[in-house]
């Protein structure tokens, strides 16, 4: 019962700072507003915005048509005791200047991103500008139809007030509108009939007359038979001998030589194959990929070779003081060494964790909290991947110059097919839709489907077979959805532009499918997944041939989830997750889940969430998407 009332209290405590996310509402706007003799309306809007939250400042969005002209004049700022402070044209990173934003939006700013949130904070701008060529001719007299307060917000207006003059050839008494809680949405439009009397004509709106109707297009011929059967037959034997050089390439790497089976893999086989690289090394070369199980293991490293010490403590909800199981623990880090001591991508992870200069340690919680204070995204895997990157090729000697140039037919029929088809969509319009659409969407999904099975195929030494068949299947793909086409009624010149596309597409798909490591290279490469695999293989039991010491090799292979079931179903010995202290550099003649560090108890998964949710970012307009009514003004406003 205790604990219920607490969840209540908690929930009534955090209302308020739910509340405090960001909102605006207008507590005034007052416009004067004259219509001169030539049918020029000049408007003062004078705006008491209320803020809360962390915004910029303002914004103004103009609704102006067609054959209507908008002239802004200035902006300015009422301080406190009431002193006109006019805004500057310009910088937008300063307080009190402002700028267009689009050919028919201003933004100024109130407030810089160091400065504190506002909190129900009253500003009053006053903005000066005229709109000419609004007024529409209506049987010898001219009406006035416009809305004076823009709809196009995302706060209520509490107050509105319009006080309108018109000069003497207007033959009209002043006009005083008043309003009050404005919904977003809603507007204050104003239709006024005119007489004139003055000599000179007013400017007015003319709507714009309809473009006269286009004369349908006329088909154009269809191909012939026997072209339509030629560039097919030519479709099959160009993708039918692509495949074939693509295995004759494969088979002379010997790339699909089965891995080496996980019963030859011993202590003695891992220190010849594996341990005399560097855990990360070893994680993005197996699988070609940079990511946070590559970090882990640098870390973890670190721990082990007594640069670092870690240790681990339950995540306490707030208020409460107590672990929800399932979230992770918050991981903390201390460094045993100088920062200048490191090099490289330790270096730079080391600068990016530590974010306190005057503090050796670390968490997770911090680092977090930092970045987002920051409003900068931390990524940890940038800052190894290019150095693991350059070390994984060099170790599996990428960049066959074989293939250096076999990208020039590709782009060279992409390019003819590009033109191609831009010519016959002039050409030829009646046949653009469906005809030329839907063969160039078909033909753009198989190749996007198959660059996505290349690249997974390449980058891969399990189930090759399977990957095989993908890409075999997006090349089926690319033939037939040419194929369809030929049952249609198409030009000679769609034809050709889209067996083109069909060409180079396949082409592309082959050429990004074929392995670019020497036969050394793929064979390391299958090495390293036959340890993954063994690995993986024996964490299913209950007394792995693992060794603490190989922990971050686990981490590197992406197997921490499978330390963390390891250690719930057998791991109960070795103890359980509380705040003790894992030792820098602990090794252990058995396997305990990792020693602690960052595995067990669930730690690789309170990192991997740690590294991967360090982003924040900042807000755009509240301006909503409807512009009101009325044949002129309107618009949006707000803040940014």
């Amino acid at each position: 019962m205790l604990i219920v009332f607490r969840f209540l209290l908690f929930c009534v405590l955090l209302c308020p700072f739910a509340a405090e996310a960001r909102s605006l509402f207008w507590q005034d706007i007052e416009v004067r507003a004259t219509l001169d003799g030539d049918g020029r309306l000049h408007i003062q809007e004078q705006q008491t915005i209320v803020f809360s939250g962390d915004w910029n400042g303002g914004e103004r969005i103009f609704r102006v048509f067609p054959g209507q002209k908008m002239k802004f004049e200035s902006i300015s700022r009422l301080d406190a005791n009431g002193r006109n402070i006019p805004l500057q044209r310009g910088n937008l990173q300063l307080v009190d200047h402002w700028d267009h934003n689009g050919q028919t939006a201003i933004r100024w700013r109130s407030r810089l991103p160091s400065d504190p949130v506002f909190n129900n904070t009253s500003i009053t701008y006053i903005l000066r500008y005229s709109l000419s060529h609004l007024l529409l001719p209506e049987q010898g007299n001219y009406l006035l139809d416009h809305d004076f307060c823009f709809p196009d917000r995302s706060g209520i207006v509490k107050n509105f007030r319009l006080e309108l003059t018109f000069d003497p050839v207007w033959q009209q008494l002043p006009i005083s509108l008043v309003r009050n809680n404005i919904a977003p949405g809603e507007g204050v439009v104003l239709r006024q009939k005119l007489s004139f009397s003055g000599e000179k004509k007013p400017m007015t709106y003319t709507k714009q007359a309809p473009l006269p109707q286009a004369t349908p297009a006329l088909p154009p011929p269809p191909a012939a038979t026997w072209i339509r059967l030629l560039l097919l037959l030519f479709l099959v034997a160009w993708i039918a001998t692509k495949i074939r050089g693509f295995f004759q390439w494969e088979r002379s790497l010997n790339r699909f030589a089965p891995l080496p089976s996980t019963s030859l893999v011993d202590e003695q086989w891992l220190e010849k194959e594996l341990f005399v690289h560097k855990a990360e090394v070893v994680g993005a070369t197996w699988d070609k990929t940079t990511s946070t199980a590559e970090v882990a293991a640098v870390l973890s490293r670190m721990v082990q070779e007594g640069k670092m010490e870690s240790w681990m403590e339950p995540y306490l909800l707030p208020f409460f003081n107590i672990s929800i199981p399932g979230i992770p623990p918050v991981l903390y880090l201390k460094i045993l060494q100088p920062r200048e001591s490191f090099s490289g991508y330790e270096y730079k992870l080391v600068k990016g964790l530590f974010v306190d200069e005057n503090s050796d340690i670390t968490d997770t919680k911090t680092i977090r909290e930092y970045y987002r204070k920051k409003r900068k995204t931390f990524d940890p895997v940038l800052k190894i991947q290019d150095p693991l990157q350059r070390q994984m090729k060099k170790l599996v000697d990428e960049g066959n110059s074989v293939l250096g140039m076999i990208w020039i037919p590709t782009v060279l029929l992409g390019v003819a097919g590009c033109f191609l088809l831009l010519g016959n969509a002039f050409l030829h319009q009646a046949e653009f839709v469906p005809l030329q659409v839907g063969g160039m969407a078909g033909l753009l999904f198989s190749w996007i489907f198959g660059c996505v099975c290349a690249y997974s195929y390449r980058h891969s030494v399990l189930s090759l077979k399977v990957r095989l068949a993908a890409i075999i299947f997006s090349l089926w793909f690319i033939l037939i959805d040419f194929a369809v086409l030929l049952f249609f009624p198409a030009s000679s010149l769609l034809l050709f532009g889209l067996f083109c596309l069909a060409l180079s597409f396949s082409n592309n798909i082959i050429n990004l499918s074929k392995s670019r490591e020497s036969k050394e290279g793929l064979v390391l490469r299958r090495n390293f997944a036959a340890a993954r695999n063994f690995f993986k293989q024996e964490l299913a039991q209950k007394n792995p041939r693992i060794k603490d010491d190989w922990f971050p090799y686990l981490l590197a292979f992406g197997l921490g989830m499978d330390v963390d079931s390891w250690f719930r179903k057998f791991g109960g010995s070795v103890g359980h997750l509380s705040s003790t202290g894992i030792g820098s550099g602990s090794s252990t003649s058995g396997f305990t889940g990792g020693g602690g560090a960052f595995g067990g108890g669930g730690a690789s998964g309170s990192w991997s969430m740690a590294v991967g949710s360090l982003t924040a970012s900042g807000g755009g307009s509240s301006s909503g998407g409807s512009s009101g009514g009325g044949s002129s003004g309107g618009g949006g406003g707000g803040g940014w």
